[in-house]
């Protein structure tokens, strides 16, 4: 199992869906991607969604790694 903790925490381009994001590859053709705002104790995810989703680019940037 995978927590938000170990994963490679980025920065997103619009804050309005949470200052941060981290990935979720389950398999080659899927990424999810895991956005939330954090003040280190408390962790609020704010949005999930994944690389089939039409506007994830605006998001988070165009690339998947």
């Amino acid at each position: 199992m995978y927590t938000l903790p170990q994963q490679k925490i980025k920065s997103t381009l619009i804050k309005t869906y949470g200052a941060y994001y981290c990935q979720y590859k389950p398999n080659k053709h899927t990424t999810w991607y895991i956005t939330f705002d954090t003040n280190d104790k408390i962790w609020l995810i704010k949005n999930i969604f994944n690389n089939h989703t039409k506007d994830y680019p605006r998001y988070i940037g165009n690339f998947e790694n």
